[in-house]
Order: C-alpha cells, then structure tokens, then sequence
C-alpha cells in the first residue's frame, strides 16, 4: 500500500506550531507516575525524552518536533471522534518514538509482531513516527487513536467491527487534517483476487486476529470496506447510532441493521455484493 502527501508548494510539511498551551513534564515526574504501564515506563528512560502535557493527551517522544506534530494531529482526531463514536473520556498517553531502536524496543514488548509500526495497549498508544513519510505518520495515529476509543467497548465489538472502524475512520481523519492544511492524502489500493475475499459470514465469526499475516491483511482491508460501504448507505452521521447500539447497548450488529435501520435480507447482500466489487476493482483514495 503506498501513501502520499502533497500540497500546492510542498509534499511534506512540518509542525506549524500549536494551538493550545502545553506544559512540560519533568523525566523525574513521568518516571514517577504509577499510572503508567511497565512497558511505558521502559520506554522513555533516559533524560532525552519529551514530556508534554496537552490535556486529553500526555505525549513522549524522543523528538520533539514529532511529539508537538503528533498533538496537534491528535487533538484534531479527538474532535473528529467526538462526531462519530461514543463519547470516552480516557486520558490517553501517546508514545512518539522516532528512533528505530526505541521502537523495537517497544514492540516487541507489546506483542513481537515484525511488521507493525503502531499499537494501542490499554490508555497508552505507541507510534512509530517517520519524520520522512508524516502522511504515513498521520494514518497510523488516527487509526490507534480509533482503537483507544473504542476500548471500552470490548468484549461487545467484534474484531472485525473494531478493525474496520479503526482503518475507515483512521483513514477519514487523517485525510481530513491533511486537507486542513491545503494538502491531499492519498493511497493505492491494488484488486483483491474474488478467491482472496472471505464472505460476510466468515468475516463476521473472526473472533481473533489471525497469525497468518496474509489473513490478518484481508481481515484489515476487507473490514475496513465493509465499514466503508455501510457508512455510504447509512450515513455518517449515523454511524456513531449504530456503533452506540453494539458499543453500549450489547446488540449484535446485524441484529442493530436489522431493527433501528430496516436492513432485510436483500440489503444484506447488495451490501456484500457492492463490498466485493469495491475490493476486485481496486482504486485510489
């Protein structure tokens, strides 16, 4: 999958400063916090580390340039989820690391999975922050800012609910602050072969993320799509009603479509039949 940001003059652009007042946190008072996972407290050893405190938000980074940019992106995502999903009012530690050491330090802490460069470990969120490739950046923390959202809501939402909420709505966002800032987000999504695509129902009865990589690659895509296109018919605006209905509420998620949104079995199915076509064709977003 490939990411690009470009604007008029530039295609990456940097911090422009911030919009709210944050103040420092001392490595003395972080180290201190009994708050704090043992995996955070690993992770931002050592007296290089920035500490701001930004209100919703406690960020630490060895860089500070990523830790001001990855706030600023965050408080954006906040005010977006605040539209979309059930409202949360954790106070969320995000961990920017820069340094492709700290971050294998870092993930394989969490769960030693090779090719992630992101992960959400109850209040705290870990990022790999690329300062070459900010629109990838971007993508990344919106999609775990999703998750940490969402984490109230499990065991109620399904894998594959919680996956494609994080990889549309991620996408959403990030998109949606790059076009803030007179730039476009984009990505080529290449064809899923129709053999590749898993039906509605082997989607929905995932109750774990697969080991294999390949599978967990469809379980991403193909959720996300399926989130896409059931956000084309019921709108966004009422997303946040159907994700509410599961989240808080208990209720399956077909059995949500099917009693607040009039889904009968044939919607059921074109909505099946357009998610496969949207996959076999591919596009550019």
């Amino acid at each position: 999958m490939f990411w690009a940001v470009c604007g008029a003059a530039v295609c990456l652009a940097g911090w422009a400063g911030t919009p709210e007042r944050w103040s420092r946190i001392s490595s003395e008072d972080v180290q201190a916090d009994s708050g704090l996972s043992a995996l955070g407290h690993s992770v931002v050893k050592g007296d290089h580390w920035v500490h701001l405190d930004a209100g919703d938000f406690v960020g630490h980074s060895d860089l500070e340039s990523s830790v001001r940019e990855a706030l600023t992106q965050a408080q954006f995502f906040r005010r977006r989820l605040n539209n979309t999903l059930p409202s949360e009012e954790t106070r969320l530690q995000l961990f920017v690391i820069s340094d492709s050491r700290n971050w294998d330090k870092s993930l394989h802490s969490v769960d030693g999975r090779q090719d992630a460069l992101a992960a959400q470990y109850r209040d705290e969120i870990f990022v790999f922050w690329d300062t070459n490739n900010l629109a990838a950046d971007a993508v990344r923390l919106a999609h775990e800012l999703v998750h940490g959202r969402l984490q109230s809501c499990r065991p109620n939402l399904p894998v594959w609910l919680e996956e494609g909420l994080a990889g549309y709505l991620g996408w959403e966002m990030a998109s949606a602050y790059r076009h803030s800032r007179g730039q476009e987000l984009f990505r080529k999504l290449p064809p899923v072969s129709g053999r590749d695509i898993v039906s509605m129902q082997e989607l929905t009865a995932m109750t774990a993320y697969p080991d294999d990589p390949a599978l967990a690659r469809r379980l991403y895509r193909q959720s996300e799509e399926w989130i896409r296109q059931l956000a084309v018919r019921i709108g966004n605006d009422r997303l946040r009603e159907f994700v509410h209905a599961v989240c808080r509420e208990g209720m399956l998620w077909n059995d949500v479509l099917r009693d607040r949104f009039g889904y009968s079995d044939q919607d059921f199915s074109a909505l099946e039949d357009e998610v496969r076509e949207q996959l076999q064709g591919g596009r550019e977003r």
